[in-house]
């Protein structure tokens, strides 16, 4: 059972106060989505299949694809398609089509691009304008897109190495490149009060910022496509590693904050193993404290024979089929936000109260009722509705007493 969509209303005489809509939360995929992808239904799957997928960025990116690619074989259900040139792929329901391509970057206006780093994505007004015409682009003309995140390289820690000054707070100092940034390619932090420490105004929430505006503009202009934050690469440790991780904590913080934002968690998928360990490693801080934080597990760094080649992605293959099982995992998680988003609206006529849904036909709805809100119990209102039609309208009397709240519940 799942609820959807709820809008809770008190009915009083004189009409409905709306109290709460969406209830929405944020949806965050870490090493826990590597397990439940076995919990994913074929009509979900065979739904995924009709989404195309973009993950831009640089080598670090290429685990996404060469990890559905494998999960493929291991699992023939979960059929994909790459792409790494070209027009993508036209609208299917036989794989789920993943690429880099995106219409433009920061240097092109137009064309099909593969291959995207902070310079496109966040650190210029000219980079997030760019995306933001990918998006239109995608919208209007094709191919339509279901989802879009960043995929991280060394972005956070390599070119410039930890240096500047040690963060009062953290005691660390900063790492990490900005290449497109107002200053240069430069080391940065977290948010604005560390560019007195980096000389940077680029920082974390630059990153934040941008893919935001990605979402509000999505939201704003009715696109279907789900804008997701993403977390980097995990295989640094000392200082450089230490910073990486304050950084993955500031986005976490942030998408937990959120009411329904995503997070694909790269960096957790990767530093749990498959038989459940996590592999945790410590640094020493500036201040004499010894920092403990998360770093890539051994197993996912070899391929699935046991041995281990570098094939451009700088991760082995065990560890790529786990960033594609937590994926697919996503991906369900989305279209089955998708298929079940449900609009409740509630009038008041007279002595009725009139509901009105829109359905998904095989789903079934429950309009529900309580007292009070928190509630251990809530009461059906009405029989099920099997959504074989577009709209369903369901009129029932003013309670007594006057004030109860409402939530509508589908399931399949």
């Amino acid at each position: 059972m799942k609820v959807s969509s709820v809008v809770l209303y008190r009915a009083l005489p004189t009409g409905l106060a709306l109290l709460t809509q969406g209830l929405a939360q944020p949806l965050v995929v870490d090493h826990h989505a590597v397990v439940k992808v076995a919990d994913i239904g074929q009509a979900l799957i065979d739904r995924v299949k009709s989404f195309w997928v973009c993950i831009p960025g640089e080598s670090h990116s290429l685990g996404y694809r060469k990890g559905c690619e494998l999960l493929q074989i291991v699992d023939p259900r979960f059929s994909v398609q790459v792409t790494e040139s070209g027009v993508p792929e036209s609208a299917t329901t036989n794989h789920l089509r993943i690429s880099t391509a995106t219409w433009g970057d920061v240097s092109h206006p137009t064309g099909w691009r593969y291959g995207y780093g902070e310079e496109d994505w966040y650190t210029s007004a000219q980079a997030v304008a760019r995306t933001k015409s990918h998006l239109d682009y995608c919208h209007n003309t094709g191919p339509q897109l279901a989802a879009m995140g960043f995929g991280w390289c060394w972005d956070m820690t390599w070119q410039n190495a930890p240096g500047g000054g040690v963060d009062p707070v953290y005691l660390v100092r900063w790492a990490g490149s900005s290449e497109g940034g107002p200053e240069g390619n430069l080391r940065w932090g977290l948010d604005a009060e560390d560019t007195v420490l980096t000389g940077n105004s680029v920082c974390m929430d630059t990153y934040l910022a941008a893919t935001q505006e990605y979402i509000d503009h999505c939201r704003a202009n009715g696109y279907v496509t789900v804008v997701f934050f993403t977390t980097g690469p995990v295989d640094s440790v000392g200082e450089r590693g230490y910073q990486r991780h304050l950084k993955h904590e500031h986005i976490r913080h942030y998408v937990q904050a959120s009411a329904d934002a995503v997070l694909f968690d790269y960096a957790d998928i990767l530093c749990w193993s498959d038989s459940g360990e996590e592999r945790i490693v410590t640094w020493k801080d500036h201040g004499g404290t010894v920092r403990s934080f998360q770093a890539i597990h051994a197993d996912n760094m070899l391929d699935l024979d046991g041995t281990y080649t570098e094939d451009g992605d700088h991760i082995g293959e065990r560890g790529a089929v786990r960033l594609a099982k937590a994926l697919w995992w996503m991906l369900a998680q989305l279209a089955d936000r998708e298929t079940q988003e449900v609009r409740l609206n509630v009038r008041h006529e007279g002595d009725k109260l009139v509901f009105s849904f829109d359905t998904v036909a095989g789903y079934r709805y429950v309009l529900e009722s309580t007292d009070e809100v928190p509630a251990e119990e809530w009461h059906a209102a009405w029989d099920s509705v099997v959504g074989d039609c577009h709209e369903c309208v369901l009129t029932l009397p003013v309670p007594d007493p006057e004030r109860r709240y409402y939530r509508l519940v589908c399931s399949r």
